[in-house]
Order: C-alpha cells, then structure tokens, then sequence
C-alpha cells in the first residue's frame, strides 16, 4: 500500500520499490491530491518535474499493456490546472509561420505572359486555337515547351487568370531564355510581360 505524508504543503508519497499498476498510480493520485483536479502548490510556485511526467507515462503505458511495470520509489509534485492554462496560453499567442508562395522574381519553370490575349481571340474557338497555335510555335524557339494553357471564361479557372499565357519549360534555363526573349517585346499594340509562377500551383491547376 501507500504511505502519504505532508511536507511544507505539498503532498507526498512513497511508492514501494515493487512493481506497481495503473490503478496504483492512480489511487496514488486521489490520495495525493485530495481528490481528482486539484493541483498541490509549493509557496507561490507550481513544480512540474520529469519524474512526474515520466510516472504518468508508465501509468498510461500500463493501463494500455493491462500489465504491472517497476515504478522506482518517487516523491510527487502535481502541477496545478493554473499551469496548464498558462501553457495553453503561451501556445495560443505564439504566431503561426506560414510559407510564402513562390514571388513572381524568383526564377520556375512556368512563366505567365500578359498583355497577348484579347476578348476577340476567346470569343470563337477558331479565334482561340489560331491564337493558341501561333504562341505556341513562337514560345516552342526557346527552348522545351511542355505544356502551354490560355484560360477562357467558365472553363474553371479563377475569372483572373483569363487573357494570360501560362508557359510551362523543361528547366529553368529554358524558361529564362523565353522570358528574355518576349519580355517588352511589341504584340499587336500592346507590349508583352512576363512573369515566373509557382510551380506546384501550375501543376496543381490552381490559376
């Protein structure tokens, strides 16, 4: 059995140095606290130490293997409930680091060009694929094209990514050159630019 004892208003005990179960821990627990959910505070301070963390783990561990384990004889000190929510505090305030998407300065294989597509070349699927194919062959100059998308309206694609050229290269170096190569340069009266995007968003259809 269990032999409590107070020392300077903490709750104490001493396990004998056999094996104990779960259901030791646990009367040692209710015995210790006075009852479930009350925590045993030392002056102005709650102690948590690694003992008492690595006590409620052998608990846990035999509760689940319905077996006994050797518990070493230990003093116990159970942190209030005030600590836990001091904790949950602590983590509720820390900030959430969420990675940036891919800036259109950074250099992918998928470049996006603007400033090629008129309403007039979505508005027929003849117009389309006259324009789907000339770009094609002109982009095709520069390296390993891939794949190429031109969005038009309701085909799925978010309502901003229509009237751009999405361009999808083999490697960086081919995407380079055709960014070289169309940036600023006069199609129709308008001047082409060109972007990098993300690349998993690309093959993720998300544009």
């Amino acid at each position: 059995g269990f032999l409590p004892s107070v020392m300077a208003g903490m709750g104490m005990a001493a396990l004998p140095q056999q094996a104990v179960t779960a259901m030791d821990v646990e009367s040692l627990l209710e015995i210790a606290l006075g009852g479930k959910n009350k925590g045993v505070e030392f002056g102005d301070r709650y102690a948590v130490p690694s003992h008492i963390q690595a006590l409620n783990a052998a608990a846990e561990a035999a509760a689940r293997a319905n077996a006994p384990l050797g518990v070493p004889a230990a003093a116990l000190s159970i942190p209030s409930p005030g600590a836990e929510a001091v904790a949950r505090r602590i983590m509720e305030s820390t900030p959430v680091v969420v990675p940036e998407p891919v800036e259109s300065s950074q250099k992918t294989r998928i470049i996006v060009l603007r400033n090629m597509v008129t309403e007039e070349d979505l508005a027929s699927d003849d117009d389309y694929r006259g324009l789907y194919d000339e770009v094609y062959e002109e982009c095709a100059k520069f390296g390993t094209l891939e794949s190429m998308v031109v969005p038009r309206h309701g085909d799925g694609h978010d309502p901003s990514s229509v009237k751009k050229i999405f361009l999808e290269y083999a490697n960086l170096a081919d995407s380079a050159r055709a960014e070289g190569e169309l940036a600023g340069r006069k199609f129709g009266m308008s001047t082409v630019e060109v972007d990098y995007f993300d690349e998993a968003q690309y093959l993720a259809k998300n544009f």
